[in-house]
């Protein structure tokens, strides 16, 4: 029932006005829309975001939701690059009160119990958990079990580390910054030693998601007990 309940959102359609967007640095880009009053959704979940004023072929993608529930704005961040596509460089060229329709939000990639968590992000895949913390801090820390981040970003990018850093102060939360993936099978095989009940989310591109679900089942880590959720940014 909960997976039917976090799918069924899919129909849900609410226009959004673009208010504006921020440089993370390093192309990455955070684009602000105003919230709807009605609005409600999971950290962690993602949206299909159509731009309406572009005549654009493929005028649809899914992106995951990068801000808190609780704040009074939505935003998505992507990354955007000399020679983006259609869809990215009209994304990039929105107008103040232009409008996106938001199908959604939708999926069952968010935090659902008090548990010790590993957060294991790829990239740009860093925006689910962003937001599930900024949530968690925004609770006044209503996690009270142990939380580790394991970001892997090969270009040493790292977009939000200010704001994770600062996050780290009002949460349980141990952060490592790995800018090689293969150095995350040492920290996978510690945690899975320290923390027999954790819960494991991991958001990346699939080769990413596969390999790490793949060890995680060799140290004999429940299925139940792993989240995945590849690119939506």
């Amino acid at each position: 029932m909960g997976f039917l309940k976090d799918s069924l959102t899919i129909f849900k359609k609410n226009e959004l006005s673009f208010l504006k967007k921020e440089s993370e640095g390093s192309n990455i880009w955070t684009f602000y829309f105003k919230k709807p009053k009605n609005l409600h959704w999971h950290s962690g979940q993602h949206g299909l975001f159509k731009i309406n004023q572009k005549n654009l072929k493929d005028s649809t993608r899914a992106f995951t939701l990068s801000s808190s529930p609780t704040e009074e704005f939505i935003t998505i961040t992507t990354s955007i690059k000399e020679s983006p596509s259609d869809f990215k460089n009209a994304l990039f060229h929105l107008k103040p009160d232009e409008t996106v329709t938001l199908n959604g939000p939708v999926g069952s990639f968010y935090v659902k119990e008090d548990k010790p968590l590993y957060f294991i992000a790829e990239g740009i895949g860093i925006t689910p958990f962003y937001s599930m913390l900024k949530h968690m801090s925004d609770q006044n820390n209503n996690h009270t079990m142990k939380i580790k981040l394991l970001y892997v970003d090969k270009y040493d990018r790292f977009p939000f580390k200010n704001h994770l850093t600062t996050l780290s102060q009002s949460l349980p939360l141990d952060i490592v910054y790995l800018t090689d993936a293969s150095a995350l099978s040492a920290q996978l095989k510690a945690s899975v030693n320290e923390e027999k009940e954790a819960f494991y989310y991991i958001a990346g591109s699939k080769a990413f998601i596969h390999d790490n679900v793949k060890q995680l089942k060799q140290y004999n880590v429940p299925s139940k007990h792993i989240f995945k959720d590849s690119f939506f940014a």
